[in-house]
């Protein structure tokens, strides 16, 4: 699931492993940005590789000017009992100031979409995002996404050596968004998703 598409200033594509020291770079400015948090660098690094290793877990999309990584994006996966399907889920996306509101992210998710329209078991998109960014709301609505009924909870398990999770336990509420052709709706997936993810950095 390799491929590229380039608009007059920048090219999307799949990440590769060489990739991985700027995807790490652009998930620590997010969180220095949005929360103020610094973040510990052989987590973040652990975390990043296992996408390189474990490609089931999700991938990663870079967008480049000038041979230079200026924004990301990373999706997961989530089975849906209820359509038989796949939704992807778009986290981490990051673009770098100067590239901002100039359509990195648009293109982006279009690139997204043209990977899932080959593979029939995709049945959506969906992301979460702080329910006072409203730049990245409308951002979402003007590409056909829909906001849900949903909120979003979350328990974050104690730091252990093995899963190098974050030493604390949080309650998290969440705006959920999604897209899907389907009206009908579906309780979420439990999966911990780190709020610092989806925050639309730089749309």
């Amino acid at each position: 699931m390799t491929s590229s598409s380039e608009t007059e200033s920048f090219q999307i594509r799949n990440a590769f492993p060489s990739d991985a020291d700027s995807i790490i770079a652009f998930n620590q400015a997010m969180a220095r940005e949005t929360e103020d948090r610094t973040l510990e660098d052989r987590i973040i690094r652990a975390g990043v590789q296992r996408i390189f290793d474990e490609p089931d877990q999700g991938f990663y999309l870079v967008a480049e000017s000038e041979k230079r990584i200026i924004g990301t994006l990373m999706v997961t996966r989530e089975w849906s009992d209820w359509r038989n399907g796949q939704f992807w889920w778009i986290q981490s996306v990051y673009v770098e100031k100067s590239f901002r509101r100039k359509g990195v992210y648009r293109e982006m998710y279009r690139f997204v979409k043209k990977l899932a329209s080959s593979q029939p078991d995709i049945c959506g998109f969906r992301l979460y995002v702080e329910k006072d960014n409203l730049i990245a709301q409308q951002t979402y609505r003007s590409l056909n996404m829909e906001e849900t009924p949903y909120l979003l909870f979350e328990e974050e398990l104690p730091k252990t050596e093995k899963s190098l999770f974050y030493p604390k336990v949080n309650l998290h509420l969440h705006i959920l968004n999604t897209y899907n052709k389907n009206s009908s709706h579906e309780p979420q997936s439990s999966q911990r998703r780190d709020p610092s993810e989806s925050r639309g950095i730089g749309l």
